[in-house]
């Protein structure tokens, strides 16, 4: 009797080529990221329509923001556990649904009270689906275009929270603003359904457990229609630990690595949130109209998208520096903008510099959350950088809102907004430096971690 061929797992998804199956995965991952995108920014799109009909000051949204935050804290860490355990499909689905009813019950609220609680259960689901999306992506990819993926995933959930501003415009004269979150509700149900139906679960994590390796041969197969029909013995070289896994984030080399990634996080969401929350304020001023302030928010994302692209290429090259010298250089933007004064065209460059290095940046650290960890603790990693950043989320725009009110001017503000993206850079510098001591590129460091 003929012995089983051996198919290395990881040798089938690096050389695997675009097709149906491809296209098929991204396009149920991008439908994600664009709901996730969607109902994380529907409050602020609903936000007047809220306070009018509520008859709230404005701060009481700010805490409405700020419960959304909390329960993205809180979904990101119990369903990054989730996706390591139960699988990344499983945590995916369910936090779509999750989503789903808390979106639903949003319809109904009566009261800024009932809202407040209402946005914690959204931000669990919000928080859920992330992780789940990246490591996915992440898992499916070849190493050599990892970061990339990430980059193409994450315009999904801009494109998505950017919808919003179309959306309420056309239904808000016509059905108010719960009609929002009744659209919040119906897309990541809608989204549930298919990705049950059609996503298939990662590879990498199937080969993980001994009773679900069938199924990850039908899925190579999938992949790859050369693969042997016969008797196949597949091999796969991912570390494997039992037990509570998030202690591993903080086993040998990894302590240091995932507590210098988390500062990055929090560093690097502050600065952005902060940018997002009140840089049209700032702005604007008898010199600089309403319409050029939000122009400059704009080109936020406008270099965003760019200098995210740029940097994934340099990362999917091995590199962490790269994303360092970017925070560098964002600290340098950020002072420029309260420099430049009220010459317009050398503001939409200093904001549009913002937005590639450190929005571009923030992308990227995304991609090295699932890319430097192995499958086991992946979505985990995920999640829980995802969750401790948000700290920064909500830091940013309060200390923000405290700088402004203090009457500062706005070269001194930005000096002191230049902070946390120079914090963020030295992160990732002793990220880099941290690769260099284990003697290992970037793709391997994941395999060689513990």
């Amino acid at each position: 009797m003929a012995e089983p061929e051996a198919v290395d797992v990881s040798d089938v998804i690096e050389r695997q080529k675009l097709g149906a199956f491809q296209l098929g995965l991204a396009a149920l991952l991008l439908l994600s990221m664009f709901v996730d995108g969607f109902e994380a920014q529907a409050p602020g799109y609903a936000a007047p329509e809220i306070i009018d009909a509520f008859r709230v000051p404005r701060a009481e949204m700010g805490i409405v923001f700020g419960a959304g935050n909390l329960g993205l804290m809180i979904g990101a860490a119990i369903f990054g556990i989730i996706g390591d355990r139960l699988g990344r499909k499983r945590a995916l689905v369910w936090g779509c649904i999750v989503l789903a009813g808390f979106s639903l019950a949003t319809v109904y609220a009566q009261n800024i009270g009932e809202l407040r609680l209402l946005r914690i259960g959204s931000g669990v689901g919000v928080g859920a689906v992330l992780p789940a999306v990246i490591a996915l992506g992440t898992e499916f990819s070849p190493k050599r275009i990892q970061a990339s993926v990430v980059w193409l995933l994450l315009i999904g959930y801009q494109a998505g929270a950017s919808s919003g501003a179309a959306v309420s415009t056309f239904v808000f004269p016509h059905f108010g603003w719960p009609s929002m979150f009744a659209i919040g509700a119906f897309l990541p149900a809608a989204c549930a359904i298919l990705l049950s139906a059609f996503l298939p679960e990662s590879a990498r994590f199937l080969m993980l457990n001994s009773m679900t390796r069938a199924r990850a041969l039908t899925l190579l197969r999938r992949m790859d229609r050369n693969l042997p029909q016969g008797a196949v013995q597949l091999i796969s070289a991912e570390e494997k630990k039992s037990g509570f896994r998030t202690q591993y984030l903080f086993t040998g080399p990894r302590k240091a690595f995932t507590l210098l990634l988390w500062c990055a996080f929090v560093a690097n969401l502050m600065e952005l949130q902060f940018l997002v929350t009140w840089l049209p304020t700032i702005l604007q001023n008898p010199a600089v109209s309403r319409g050029a302030a939000a122009l400059a928010s704009v080109l936020v994302q406008a270099g965003g998208l760019a200098g995210g692209l740029l940097l994934s290429r340099f990362l999917d090259k091995g590199g962490i520096r790269p994303i360092g010298v970017a925070f560098a250089a964002g600290a340098l933007v950020v002072l420029a903008i309260g420099m430049v004064g009220n010459v317009i065209p050398l503001l939409m460059a200093a904001t549009f510099g913002a937005g590639c290095t450190i929005l571009g940046g923030q992308t990227n650290l995304n991609a090295v959350s699932g890319r430097f960890y192995p499958t086991f603790i992946r979505n985990n990693a995920i999640g829980w950088a995802n969750g401790v950043g948000r700290i920064g989320s909500i830091l940013g725009p309060v200390i923000g809102g405290i700088l402004i009110g203090a009457g500062l001017p706005a070269s001194r503000l930005f000096l002191i907004a230049a902070l946390p993206p120079l914090c963020a850079a030295a992160a990732c510098f002793g990220l880099a430096r941290a690769e260099n001591r284990l003697g290992v590129g970037a793709p391997q460091l994941a395999a060689q971690g513990a």
